[in-house]
């Protein structure tokens, strides 16, 4: 009998044991897996751990949350969110129905192929993903659930990777979406002291998908309302609650990119907080022209100005739109920006902008880039200018360092 590993022990001890071992094995599982390189151990084992936890999070007692934090740390592997979802059978691992079993094909079901194993049977059920998703489902919609925020981050989790939201379409309606955005718009919604601030990371990803944008764009109105009346300038690129406001603004600068919702998503109010936002990040740095060096009154987070910034460029796509922008001082802001700020990203985010907006309409020549079928071959010429520019970024990263 071969031998096994010490993670295949404790995955086994974890699945067979009773509530104090699986107690027990989960917290060694969650302290094991903070490290990609062990999250890849565990995955070696995943046909045996997963369906046990999602069994778990269903049961909600004391090892639902333990259950459930353990797959948030596994699920923020793409391969881990991939073989959570079903998307694959974790390629480079032995298929998992019995330790002698070896792939034998694969067929293909709906927009995605399924591996199988000796057995013929699908290596990743659908019941797992489908019990998964209903589980996460019911707490982040119940106002006493104690799971609603590792729920949240799990499904953040599986819905960043573009094969995973393409299987997870079919676990979701228009009817959830919109009980999820009523959730998001109540305040203080879970009495069980959870947060929901990755539900706005969750929606954002969905809102990636041109027929799920659809059914959340239902709610555009009242989620713009909402945007307004929750963020505020001054504090909006601030580290404070950067969770919350990432995922917000993900939200908004996904759900304008549709020509349908353009026009609701992009007006005065909300350029004006942009313009607003950008000033305050420009009034927190103080710079020390003597000694050449930047002095931060205040930590602004250069994430969420890149989302503002990408909101911004997605708002030019229309004449509308670039109208908009040039009659308000957004375009005073983005040059004092650029010219404030030593993040390379930011900088590279505000020329895109600015390079639009000097030109005037007659130079552009277009009223609506999107409606603007690119030919294949720009396509890859801006591909390759956008993996040059990330390739600047990271370059100036490392001489920071």
């Amino acid at each position: 009998m071969e031998k096994k590993t010490p993670i295949e022990e404790l995955a086994l001890l974890f699945s067979k044991g009773n509530d104090e071992l699986k107690l027990e094995a989960c917290n060694e599982i969650l302290s094991l897996s903070g490290t990609e390189a062990m999250i890849d151990e565990f995955l070696k084992v995943y046909h045996i751990i997963n369906p046990e936890l999602v069994r778990l999070m269903r049961l909600k007692n004391d090892l639902s949350l333990k259950a459930g934090s353990v797959l948030v740390n596994l699920s923020s592997h793409t391969v881990g969110s991939r073989s959570l979802v079903g998307v694959e059978c974790a390629s480079h691992y032995q298929c998992p129905n019995d330790s002698m079993s070896h792939v034998r094909s694969s067929h293909s079901v709906g927009s995605r192929s399924l591996v199988e194993c000796a057995s013929h049977h699908p290596c990743l059920r659908d019941s797992v993903r489908s019990s998964l998703v209903q589980c996460c489902v019911e707490n982040i919609c119940d106002c006493n659930s104690k799971l609603a925020d590792v729920c949240c981050m799990i499904l953040s989790n599986i819905s960043r990777d573009p094969s995973c939201l393409e299987v997870l379409k079919g676990e979701f309606n228009g009817e959830i979406l919109e009980k999820f955005m009523k959730v998001l718009f109540e305040e203080n919604f879970n009495k069980s002291g959870c947060n929901l601030d990755y539900l706005a990371h969750f929606l954002a990803n969905f809102a990636q998908d041109t027929v799920l944008r659809s059914y959340i764009i239902g709610q555009g109105k009242k989620f713009k309302k909402y945007f307004l009346e929750t963020l505020h300038s001054v504090e909006l690129l601030g580290l404070e609650n950067k969770c919350r406001k990432q995922g917000l603004l993900a939200l908004y600068r996904n759900l304008s990119l549709s020509k349908d919702s353009h026009g609701l998503f992009l007006d005065g109010p909300v350029v004006q907080l942009f313009t607003s936002a950008l000033f305050a990040l420009v009034n927190s740095i103080k710079y020390d022209n003597a000694n050449h060096i930047e002095e931060c009154k205040k930590s602004m987070d250069p994430e969420l100005c890149i989302l503002v910034l990408d909101t911004l460029l997605i708002f030019c796509a229309t004449k509308r739109g670039r109208i908009i922008l040039r009659e308000s001082d957004v375009y005073i802001a983005l040059k004092e920006v650029h010219s404030t700020s030593s993040d390379k990203a930011i900088e590279i985010a505000t020329e895109k902008i600015v390079d639009i907006l000097i030109r005037t309409e007659d130079e552009i020549g277009v009223n609506d880039y999107l409606d603007l079928e690119i030919p294949e071959h720009l396509v890859q010429k801006f591909r390759k200018y956008d993996l040059e520019d990330a390739e600047e970024i990271e370059g100036s990263k490392i001489k920071l360092k």
